[in-house]
């Protein structure tokens, strides 16, 4: 596969900021990756993961999130009280990110990924299970059981009921149907102190016992992945985008 430099560029769909970068001198429609951030995170501390899948042919699109970067901060990070508007937000703002970028920059609609690291794979994942044109997810470091989330990992956050059964509405478990035989990469961290292990072992005993086609859901379990990406990810989500777009190896 060819390598290319680089091109970085900022955008803005509404209120949404994007940064964009895309290999220079790719004349196809572009492998379009829309990676989101994880909580407290922003789109500048991902500068560096965007410009590696470019130089390899892809073109990633990194949109802001509301309370983050330039749209603002959260009143307390510490807390995750005011992560469950981040993340419906985020996918509903989803559905006008795409139809700006079809528009404006030039994407291969048949080949665009979704992507999204901690906070960002738990959007990104609602993401997948809505949009079934997608070919396909990679998901670091994350969960996909919004009920778990709520119970086990915010901690002592308490939702009033009704705003909890809206969350409960963007829940990829009541969709499992979506992930029949869908391409689809998920990263765990062995030593992850955030997400443990078991939430994803446990998304993927649900997938089992419902009797969902999950042969193109690979798992990769990382035991120096701790909450973070790695390079030794990033090396292992690049091939596994060249083999679902039926490119050669790096």
């Amino acid at each position: 596969m060819e390598n290319y430099k680089v091109n970085r560029f900022e955008m803005q769909v509404g209120e949404i900021p994007l940064v964009v970068y895309r290999p220079e001198g790719y004349f196809e429609k572009y492998k379009t990756i829309i990676h989101y951030h994880g909580w407290s995170s922003s789109v500048e501390k991902y500068e560096l993961f965007g410009a590696i899948f470019a130089h390899y042919g892809f073109q990633v699109v990194l949109p802001e999130v509301i309370k983050h970067g330039v749209r603002g901060t959260a009143e307390n990070f510490d807390s995750y009280m005011e992560i469950f508007d981040v993340i419906i937000q985020s996918i509903e703002e989803y559905w006008e990110i795409k139809d700006y970028i079809i528009d404006e920059l030039e994407i291969d609609y048949n080949n665009l990924i979704i992507s999204g690291h901690s906070m960002g794979g738990i959007i990104s994942s609602g993401i997948f299970v809505r949009d079934l044109g997608l070919k396909g997810a990679i998901i670091y470091n994350s969960i996909m059981n919004y009920e778990e989330f709520y119970e086990n990992i915010t901690g002592n956050v308490s939702l009033d009921e009704n705003y909890l059964d809206v969350f409960r509405g963007y829940d990829p478990i009541g969709k499992l149907e979506n992930f029949n035989d869908r391409n689809m990469l998920i990263f765990v961290g062995e030593e992850d102190s955030i997400i443990p292990v078991e939430a994803m072992l446990g998304f993927q005993k649900k997938l089992k016992d419902s009797g969902i086609r999950d042969e193109n859901i690979v798992y990769s379990f990382h035991s120096d992945g701790a909450h973070s990406i790695t390079y030794k990810m990033i090396d292992e989500a690049l091939e596994y985008l060249l083999f679902i777009l039926n490119e050669e190896h790096i």
